[in-house]
C-alpha cells in the first residue's frame, strides 16, 4: 500500500438521499495510448467495475474505517486506444454487520498512467442513484450475509440487444455468476455519458 495513494482524490457519493442498502453508479472517461494503467479503488461497501461496458473486477476485502484498504488493479488490458468509459456500481450496506461498522457511504479512486495520476474521484465525477437496483430494499438474508437485492424492471425496448450480447459474452467467459448476468444488462442499458 502506498502512502501517496489518494492525495488528490475525495470520498464521493451521489447527491441523492442515502439509505441502508443503497446502490450508486459512477463514471469516468480516460484516454489510453498504451501506457501502463492502474486503478486504485476503495469503497464503503462493495463495488463492481466495468470498462467500456464489460465486467472487469468486483469487491474488495472487508476492512474497517480505522484501517481502510484499497484494491490496486492493472486495467491496461481492458482499455482500448483512445477514450474509455470506466464505470463503478457501488453497494452501500448502511448497517453494521460482520463485514464492517456503519460508516458514511462512499467511493474513492484514482487512475495512474505510467505512475502519474490522470483521473481521480471528486465532486466532478459523474454519479447517480442506481437505476438498475432498488435502494432501501430491506429484506435481510441473515445477520452474517446482510441484505438481499431487488432489481428494477428493465426497459425492453432499450436493452434487448444489450442483454443478448451480454449473455453471449457470459457464456463464452464461463466464469461469470448468475449475479453478473443480472447486473450487467440493467446497469449498462441506462448508462449514458
Amino acid at each position: 500500500m502506498s502512502e501517496n495513494a489518494f492525495l488528490s482524490s475525495k470520498w464521493i457519493w451521489h447527491g441523492g438521499e442515502i439509505s441502508e442498502n443503497s446502490y450508486a453508479e459512477f463514471c469516468e472517461k480516460v484516454n489510453y495510448n498504451g501506457e501502463d494503467t492502474v486503478l486504485r479503488i476503495s469503497v464503503r461497501g462493495d463495488y463492481t467495475l466495468f470498462i467500456n461496458g464489460k465486467f472487469v473486477e468486483c469487491n474488495q476485502y472487508a476492512d474497517f474505517e480505522h484501517f481502510k484498504i484499497y484494491d490496486e488493479i492493472n486495467i491496461s488490458e481492458s482499455l482500448k486506444a483512445g477514450e474509455n468509459r470506466i464505470c463503478f456500481l457501488v453497494w452501500y450496506f448502511g448497517k453494521s454487520g460482520m463485514r464492517y461498522n456503519t460508516p458514511k457511504s462512499g467511493l474513492i479512486y484514482e487512475i495512474l498512467q505510467n505512475g502519474s495520476v490522470t483521473a481521480y474521484s471528486s465532486e466532478n465525477t459523474l454519479s447517480r442513484k442506481s437505476k438498475a437496483y432498488e435502494s432501501g430494499f430491506e429484506r435481510k438474508i441473515s445477520n452474517q450475509l446482510g441484505y438481499s437485492f431487488k432489481r428494477k424492471p428493465m426497459r425492453l425496448h432499450r436493452s434487448i440487444h444489450l442483454r443478448v450480447r451480454t449473455e453471449l459474452y457470459i457464456q463464452r467467459c464461463k466464469t461469470a455468476t448468475i449475479i453478473l448476468r443480472d447486473v450487467v444488462p440493467h446497469f449498462l442499458c441506462y448508462l449514458k455519458i
